[in-house]
């Protein structure tokens, strides 16, 4: 993706005037929307939120083309407030059709975190939505804590006051990451679908996947399974002691209209 591209689809997101009111759609982004199951609940846990660009000549662009790109610059910061502000919005439409938002994944960047005003945005945005602190959980990429600092443990420490959860995403691609994260320990981690096949298909995986449930357990932090394509896979992992999944047997990504 282009770095002009992403300049054409960065958001003014300077304070909102009192007077609420519905923006246009901004061109080109949009928020998408899939589920996150509880099968030991029944119930749905909530909901994680994705951004993909539309673009007219180079397609669709998934998160995994441009935010890298968003991370080598400051851009990422405006991002992560627009995301917030738009979720939020979602909240609030879907509270007036009497639809349950449980909870909120978003995607975010430490870059956006160590902000001095992020604690304020984000707090804004839960007032706004009139959510409480844990029902929303911030999602960080586990490339963000190659080069830890006192400064990212203050961050959050900062979410943790206000009570907003974190995750630490693609866990799996790093089995050592909890002992490596040192006083990082984050609310939730995530396994992918590789991860999950890999257990029903090998003993040993399965072990490698029951032991580093029991050692998140122990440590207050609970998985989320992803990919997760069949009930055979759900009631291996609830056997396994990962009870919060979500994927392709659950729920694909899809626009608000058709999300919930």
């Amino acid at each position: 993706m282009s770095d002009e591209l992403l300049q054409a689809e960065q958001v003014n997101t300077e304070a909102p005037a009192k007077k609420q009111t519905r923006r246009p759609a901004l061109p080109g982004i949009e928020l998408l929307y899939r589920k996150v199951y509880d099968v030991h609940e029944s119930e749905t846990f909530g909901y994680e939120a994705i951004v993909q660009i539309n673009d007219k000549k180079l397609g669709t662009l998934g998160a995994e083309t441009f935010w890298p790109i968003a991370e080598r610059s400051n851009r990422v910061v405006d991002l992560c407030k627009w995301i917030l502000l738009e979720a939020s919005d979602m909240v609030v439409r879907q509270t007036a059709r009497d639809r349950d938002i449980p909870r909120l994944l978003l995607p975010t960047s430490l870059k956006f975190l160590k902000k001095s005003y992020a604690i304020e945005e984000i707090q804004k945005r839960l007032d706004a939505a009139d959510m409480r602190p844990e029902q929303l959980c911030l999602v960080l990429k586990l490339d963000a804590f190659k080069r830890r600092s006192e400064e990212d443990k203050a961050s959050l420490d900062s979410l943790e006051e206000i009570g907003v959860k974190w995750m630490l995403d693609e866990f799996d691609e790093d089995y050592g990451a909890l002992t490596k994260l040192g006083n990082f320990v984050p609310d939730f981690i995530r396994i992918d679908g590789e991860f999950v096949r890999n257990m029903t298909e090998s003993e040993t995986m399965r072990k490698v996947g029951e032991g580093l449930f029991e050692t998140a357990t122990r440590l207050g932090v609970r998985v989320i399974a992803d990919g997760v394509e069949s009930k055979a896979e759900t009631d291996l992992l609830e056997e396994s002691g990962c009870t919060l999944v979500q994927g392709p047997y659950y729920s694909d990504f899809e626009r608000e209209k058709r999300a919930f």
